[in-house]
């Protein structure tokens, strides 16, 4: 056992994929585990030692289910038992990040029905969810409610006001025909230093470029990522939204609980993810009018390779294939139809899309005695109920009678989630947050 402080165990980076002739594998994992299993034992030893139900026992179990996730992931990649540890990697990584329903899938199904070319192919797919779904068979969760457009209006009016200098800074480059790096990166430099006028803390945080395919956010390193291999972005409407999902949302909140001294308030609660992606996806909505099409994509496909619908299950191979052909046939119904080297291109994206859904596992189908099983990374379920969740926290707030810039305060103020009992009692604990007044928590924080 390490005497050092246990480091926040990362998930995505051990189990980041590269595909096999036969499959894909995660060559990083085995060298992360290594690192990790010296804390197991004292993670355990600060787990027994904290009061239960407060948010320092929340954050250590958060710990060890991301650490015997990883475990079970080795075993998936390495046992003789395939089977057997597909279905125990199902079982924790629905622990981390819950399980889709089929209740949304048809909601997403009868959307697509809706933007699909009459003889598509793919509607058999969209249909079949449809006529699966027996709302007497499934436990389904309660669905928040959408906002009407009036009460949208007032909201999008609210984030407009609250963080003018990103969209007043933003909005002067409305007239280029594309963004390229060099543009993209000039415009967040220039919304970084107008914030500072605002926060001190974002002198702190730098505007970088690395290797990646598009804008993301550091907290821990308080860094804004500019995409060097991203094509440029073809719309306005398209950065806009972006740049408020990881500007507005991602870093505004990791400042705002940096301000506080807080790093876990700046790098995120334990299970602050859903609400964080969800809220980011809410505020490019609000100044783009757009959601992506990827995050329902994501919904969709994790739910049919989980096997949520057990007759309609895919393997990967079969994901890539539907996947491509979906990407094709929104083309078509636009009236575009895809050369050679595009239809390659939508492949690509689709392979890279698909084998997210199976980071961690080793990408192929197990027999058992009731079907079959694979090992699915069901993570990214979480930004289609995520942005589901803020929307519907939001109109409740609204019905209570609150005004939505207190509600956009409220959930800017660092990286946790609204609707978390044990995150309301951390952030009414201290004195520099702010709450709304109908929020009070049931039990006193540890």
């Amino acid at each position: 056992m390490s005497d050092k402080k246990p480091p926040e165990f990362k998930v995505l980076k051990p189990i980041d994929p590269e595909e096999l002739e036969d499959g894909i594998h995660s060559p990083n994992l085995e060298e992360y585990l290594e690192e990790y299993r010296r804390y197991e034992a004292k993670i355990w030893e600060e787990f027994l030692e904290v009061e239960p139900g407060s948010y320092a026992e929340q954050l250590k179990a958060r710990e060890l289910a991301k650490l015997y996730f990883l475990e079970a992931a080795h075993k998936q990649q390495t046992s003789s038992d395939g089977a057997l540890w597909s279905e125990r990697f199902n079982q924790l990584v629905a622990e981390l990040y819950g399980k889709p329903e089929v209740s949304e899938l048809v909601v997403l199904a009868e959307q697509e029905l809706d933007k699909l070319p009459e003889d598509s192919e793919l509607r058999v797919l969209y249909e079949e969810v449809i006529s699966a779904y027996d709302p007497d068979q499934e436990a389904v969760s309660e669905i928040p409610q959408k906002l009407n457009d009036s009460d949208l209006e007032k909201v999008r009016k609210a984030l407009f006001n609250h963080q003018a200098p990103i969209f007043e800074n933003l909005d002067k480059y409305e007239h280029y025909n594309e963004y390229e790096v060099s543009k993209v990166e000039e415009i967040v430099n220039e919304i970084i230093t107008v914030l500072t006028d605002i926060s001190p803390e974002w002198n702190n945080w730098n505007v970088i470029r690395n290797s990646r395919t598009s804008l993301w956010v550091d907290p821990e390193r308080k860094e804004i990522c500019i995409p060097e291999k991203r094509k440029p972005y073809e719309s306005f409407s398209d950065l806009r939204r972006v740049i408020a999902h990881e500007v507005g949302a991602h870093a505004f909140r990791a400042v705002s609980g940096y301000e506080k001294g807080d790093s876990d308030l700046a790098r995120g609660l334990a299970d602050y993810l859903e609400a964080e992606e969800g809220l980011g996806i809410f505020f490019g909505y609000l100044s783009s009018g757009v959601i992506s099409d990827s995050v329902r994509d994501k919904y969709f496909d994790a739910a049919i390779a989980y096997g949520i619908i057990p007759e309609l299950q895919m393997s990967r191979e079969e994901l890539i294939e539907f996947a491509t052909k979906r990407r094709i046939e929104r083309e078509r119904a636009k009236g575009v139809t895809l050369n050679e080297d595009e239809v390659l291109s939508a492949q690509g994206k689709a392979t890279r899309h698909v084998n997210r859904l199976f980071r961690g596992g080793d990408g192929k189908v197990y027999e058992t005695p009731t079907g079959t099983t694979q090992a699915v990374f069901i993570k990214d379920i979480v930004y289609y109920l995520g942005v589901r969740k803020i929307e519907g926290f939001i109109k409740k707030k609204m019905n209570a009678g609150h005004d939505p810039e207190n509600i956009l305060k409220y959930l800017l103020q660092g990286k946790f989630d609204p609707t978390n009992e044990i995150h309301l009692e951390y952030i009414s604990a201290k004195d520099d947050c702010f709450l709304l007044d109908d929020e009070s928590p049931k039990t006193n924080l540890a």
